[in-house]
């Protein structure tokens, strides 16, 4: 091993490899995830900043009391 560490045994090096691996692959796919969320979100910002001419404004209805 590099810089004189020893490995206690091959079944410790056998699972650091894996742990590794599979902590590896866990942040990557949330990396991913985040850059393509961010890349969505500018693909459609174009829509939050239209105006909403063609909507009615909301107004709640009154309601009665219940007893």
């Amino acid at each position: 091993m590099p810089f004189g560490l020893n490995v206690s045994s091959k079944n410790t090096l056998i699972f650091s490899c894996i742990a590794g691996g599979i902590a590896g692959l866990v942040y990557s796919s949330k990396r991913c995830a985040q850059d393509t969320k961010a890349g969505l979100t500018q693909r459609v910002s174009f829509l939050a900043d239209r105006p909403n001419e063609n909507l009615k404004k909301f107004e709640p209805t009154p309601t009665e009391e219940i007893n």
